[in-house]
Formats: structure tokens, C-alpha cells, sequence
């Protein structure tokens, strides 16, 4: 997978773009797979774009590492599972991804809510990144005429 990862290659090359173009942003990235969400850390620190990881189950206590990203000055990105989808603040960040889509939409909408909140000072942009050879992830519209 590393050596053709189409869909990491595309989140490097847009996320390495924006973060230059907004040196101060910082970005929420949410996967629904704690597999994924190692490997996301671990490729993104590899080049160079320092990345925190939130899993439930960790040692140190959820909010600590929200106020670690936070206050950090170097890492750019917070990877989570959706331990960070509900009872936390991410006001301080405008632009969330959400690497896989999860079944549910309501789960999309609480993932958005972390960032979108009341005093939010930007509008938050959301990225969804999908797998066009992936029939779920597909969106199937009727046709025109019909």
C-alpha cells in the first residue's frame, strides 16, 4: 500500500499545498480505523507534516492530547478514530477531513460539529476523500430526464 497509495498521495499533495499557503492552520482528520489512523500518523510525520494521534483507549487522557495539538506550534494535524467526534472543542481548527466516510451521515454531522461551533471565527471546510472504485463511496444521482 505505501508504495501506491493514491489516496494518501492526495492528501499530501492537498494538505502540503493548503498548510503552505496558511502556514498557522492546523487540520482534523477523522478515519473510522484505528489501523488507518496509525498509518496516517506515521506516513505524515515521515514527510515532514507532524501529526498527533486520538484514539480511545490511550494512556493519556483525550483532552490532553486536544490541548497538546492545540497549543503545538509545529504539528499540523490531529488523526482520530471517532473518539474525538463527540464531547470535544476544535474551534481553534477550520478545516476537517473526514478520510473515510462512515455509514451513518449522522456521524459526519458530529464530526463537523467539533470544529463547527457557536464563536467559530471562519467558516469550516470539509474534505471528503473518496474512493472513486468504491461503490459505496460512490454517489448515484438519476439521471436528468428522469
Amino acid at each position: 500500500l505505501r508504495d501506491e497509495d493514491s489516496k494518501f498521495e492526495r492528501l499530501r499533495e492537498v494538505s502540503s499545498s493548503f498548510l503552505h499557503d496558511h502556514p498557522g492552520e492546523k487540520i482534523v482528520l477523522f478515519t473510522t480505523f484505528r489501523t488507518t489512523a496509525r498509518y496516517l500518523v506515521e506516513r505524515l510525520n515521515a514527510i515532514g507534516l507532524p501529526a498527533i494521534l486520538l484514539l480511545g483507549g490511550m494512556q493519556q487522557p483525550k483532552q490532553e492530547v486536544i490541548d497538546e495539538f492545540a497549543r503545538s506550534r509545529t504539528v499540523r494535524f490531529l488523526i482520530s478514530t471517532e473518539v474525538a467526534s463527540e464531547g470535544v472543542d476544535l474551534q481553534f481548527c477550520r478545516v476537517l477531513v473526514n478520510y473515510d466516510l462512515p455509514w451513518n451521515p449522522q456521524r459526519v454531522e458530529q464530526r463537523i460539529g467539533r470544529c463547527h461551533r457557536y464563536g467559530q471565527k471562519y467558516d469550516v471546510v470539509v474534505v471528503n476523500f473518496l474512493n472513486k472504485e468504491n461503490e459505496a463511496d460512490q454517489l448515484h444521482f438519476p439521471p436528468a430526464d428522469a
